[in-house]
C-alpha cells in the first residue's frame, strides 16, 4: 500500500515537472543554469590551459 503511494506521488512529480518544463522554459533555463554555469568554467579553464600547455611544448619538461 505505501509502495503504491510513493510511486503514485513520484510519478506525478515527475509529470509536474515535465510539465512545467515545457509551459514555463524560464523555470527550465533556472534550474538549468549551474549546467551551463560549469560548462562556461570548463571553457574557460581549457583556454588557460591551451595557453599554458603551447608554452610547454616548446620547451619540453624532463620529471627525472
Amino acid at each position: 500500500m505505501i509502495s503504491d503511494l510513493i510511486v503514485g506521488l513520484t510519478v506525478l512529480f515527475a509529470l509536474g515537472w515535465l510539465l512545467a518544463s515545457w509551459f514555463v522554459p524560464s523555470l527550465r533555463r533556472k534550474i538549468e543554469q549551474p549546467k551551463f554555469a560549469f560548462q562556461d568554467q570548463l571553457k574557460h579553464f581549457d583556454t588557460l590551459n591551451q595557453v599554458g600547455a603551447t608554452s610547454g611544448k616548446e620547451t619540453p619538461h624532463d620529471p627525472r
